[in-house]
């Protein structure tokens, strides 16, 4: 499963997303993500992707395609490291 689909699942099982809404150029505040949820999901996704974003600048006003390149940017050369 990609980067993408992953991030996308976690939206979708953790956040309670529409799934019809998780698109690349949504913001993350425009699919119901508070300040609060923010937080949750960054220390989920660190969990997930085994991968620190604490010192991540993460945004309500962020898309789903820029969290899919933070994630993917802090998570490369650690393909493997997660099974």
């Amino acid at each position: 499963m990609t980067v993408e689909q992953q991030v996308r699942d976690l939206l979708v099982h953790e956040f309670g997303v529409d799934p019809a809404e998780v698109k690349e150029g949504a913001s993350l505040e425009g699919l119901g993500i508070d300040s609060l949820a923010l937080e949750e999901l960054r220390v989920v996704a660190q969990d997930h992707f085994r991968t620190d974003l604490e010192n991540a600048r993460i945004s309500k006003r962020d898309t789903v395609g820029a969290l899919i390149r933070l994630v993917e940017t802090t998570t490369t050369g650690m393909a493997g490291a997660s099974s």
